[in-house]
């Protein structure tokens, strides 16, 4: 296992080798409505006349982490236009939101899923869904529950463009392995 910080601004470091994104990572779907006219006015009022892919999708992150209110983790998976028009969610909806509003502003986005440290007991991992946005050579990953890049404290074990499948595909191979990975416990060095 390898783990990198990615600073959200300034130099990174040079990336590994990583899969490009595919048509699938711009398209609409049925679960990721990036053409929808409320998400693509939430993504416009966002980011103003912001150019730059970086500073867009940090905007774009910062503004579903503010808008979309803080839910219990529920087993309905909504969609993005569900989770615009609701305005509140677990991080499943804060997640398909920002890849919805990432696509709409043509920044290719998919979703990851895995494992993060618990926010209340740092030694303990809990399923977590975050989105990964396509900039420059490399998929950062944003927290759109935080408002702000993924630190390090996440284990990733799989991403999705949610082109058309079962969502729930993005998120059962996580829990079908938590009773296995989740008893890691999370060792800092000083």
């Amino acid at each position: 296992v390898t783990v990198e910080q990615i600073a959200a601004s300034g130099e990174l470091p040079t990336a590994p080798e990583q899969d490009t994104p595919t048509p699938a990572h711009l398209a609409s779907s049925s679960i990721i409505q990036s053409d929808d006219p409320l998400i693509a006015s939430l993504a416009t009022e966002s980011v103003g006349d912001l150019s730059d892919p970086g500073d867009v999708a940090l905007k774009l992150t910062r503004t579903t982490f503010e808008k979309l209110g803080q839910t219990s983790f529920s087993p309905a998976f909504a969609s993005a236009a569900e989770a615009a028009q609701l305005l509140e969610g677990d991080c499943t909806q804060h997640a398909v939101l920002l890849v919805a509003m990432l696509r709409n502003r043509g920044i290719p986005a998919r979703i990851a899923s895995g494992l993060r440290v618990s926010p209340t007991d740092d030694s303990q991992m809990i399923f977590h869904m975050w989105t990964e946005a396509w900039l420059g050579d490399r998929w950062l990953p944003l927290d759109a529950t935080t408002g702000g890049t993924l630190g390090v404290l996440a284990l990733k074990m799989l991403d999705s463009p949610l082109s058309g499948e079962n969502p729930y595909s993005a998120v059962l191979p996580v829990f079908n392995n938590m009773n296995r990975i989740a008893k890691i416990r999370l060792v800092r060095s000083q």
